[in-house]
């Protein structure tokens, strides 16, 4: 309880660890030594789309990007030596990305 209230870049680090333990823990259940290919979507709402783009950028810091099939466009993270991740979808609702419109370093226009 309360830990949304110490912010974003904590509430990402949280996200971060918790995907890389599941996805961990998926591996492991399947009980294969060999290399896996590991495809993630993310979605999230309000605050959960800060914490998920955080989450993103901070896997992007902590993994090897890798490029060695020669896809340079499309790079894979190595996870524990045997795991590649690929990001899929990326989708964030009602995400104050821009900061909230009274808060910003520029105007942001009103439409409405």
């Amino acid at each position: 309880e309360g830990i949304t209230h110490d912010g974003v870049e904590k509430g990402g680090v949280r996200l971060a660890n918790e995907m890389l333990e599941v996805i961990r823990g998926e591996i492991e259940q399947r009980a294969q030594n060999h290399e896996q290919d590991v495809t993630i979507s993310i979605v999230g709402n309000s605050l959960g789309g800060l914490y998920a783009r955080f989450a993103v950028a901070k896997i992007d810091e902590l993994l090897f990007a890798s490029d060695e099939d020669g896809t340079k466009d499309v790079p894979h993270y190595i996870l524990d030596d045997n795991i590649r991740l690929h990001f899929n979808v990326f989708c964030s609702t009602v995400s104050p990305h821009l900061g909230c419109a009274d808060r910003t370093y520029f105007p942001i226009p009103r439409f409405a």
